[in-house]
């Protein structure tokens, strides 16, 4: 039996070959979920919350401004909620 067809040989190499596509996946993925990160985060900066709310007003022809749509008000009413008080 020759040294390059011993089971221990090719388990080694089956386990680094696991190895490398392990590692190559999961770094593919870090890169990808840090990537995803980073645009929601440029999402949801002030500015873009401004450009939102911006678009989202209604102006009358009087020239005042209108109703906020439906989930900008229910977003602004839920954060002005009172905590609940322990007991």
């Amino acid at each position: 039996m020759t040294h390059l067809h011993s089971l221990r040989w090719r388990l080694m190499v089956a386990l680094l070959l696991v190895f490398a596509l392990g590692s190559g996946v999961s770094a593919i993925f870090s890169y990808g979920e840090a990537y995803g990160t980073l645009k929601e985060l440029s999402k949801r900066t002030l500015e873009g919350q401004a450009r939102e709310l911006v678009a989202g007003l209604r102006f009358r022809p009087d020239g005042g401004s209108g109703r906020l749509p439906i989930t900008t008000r229910r977003s602004n009413s839920s954060r002005n909620m009172p905590l609940p008080r322990k007991v």
